[in-house]
């Protein structure tokens, strides 16, 4: 019963891990998201100013 125990255990703490590294990925996919719009903002303002 002890082994079942901890094969579970290891098995959630392998499958959270997995998780954060996902979740930290989707995060980094994010913050480059916003990076590229707000220089795609940008760019629109200034084309807004020149014309």
């Amino acid at each position: 019963m002890r082994s079942d125990y901890d094969q579970m255990h290891l098995q959630y703490q392998q499958y959270n891990a997995n998780v954060q590294r996902h979740i930290q990925e989707l995060n980094d996919q994010i913050n480059q998201l916003v990076q590229t719009n707000n220089l795609l903002e940008n760019e629109k303002d200034a084309i807004k100013q020149a014309y």
